[in-house]
């Protein structure tokens, strides 16, 4: 009798098993794909994305520039805590060091960090820093 019960149990593992292994993909990790619309805020029209050392995505557009957490997007008037000269960016770029550079429409140029910012254009021979 208990021969008969440990058969019985051991059928239903290896049924449990197989079922398990056709259910998870052959490398074990599982992907998801998403699609993120005006209505989650993602910028509709991007000129240059990048990505920082902390993981944010960053879009540069003519109604500025927008950061990408995996979750949520949000419209940045500043970049760690300094404020953008303009809301129309035309270009940004992930720089060494945690640094994001932003190019303006008009020409500037601004280098954010966490303890500082620095603005550059023509006019101020790119050395103005704040």
């Amino acid at each position: 009798m208990a021969l008969g019960r440990l058969a019985v149990l051991l059928m239903w593992w290896l049924t449990a098993c197989s079922t398990w292994a056709a259910v998870l993909p052959p490398d074990g990790v599982t992907h998801e794909r998403r699609r993120w619309t005006q209505a989650d805020g993602a910028p509709q029209q991007s000129f240059r994305m990048t990505q920082t050392d902390d993981g944010l995505l960053w879009f540069s557009s003519p109604t500025g520039l927008t950061s990408f957490d995996g979750v949520r997007f949000r419209q940045e008037p500043k970049v760690y805590g300094h404020s953008l000269l303009s809301a129309s960016v035309a270009s940004v770029l992930a720089l060494p060091g945690g640094r994001l550079a932003v190019g303006y429409h008009f020409g500037g140029l601004s280098i954010f960090s966490r303890n500082e910012v620095r603005h550059h254009s023509a006019a101020t021979g790119f050395h103005r820093a704040r």
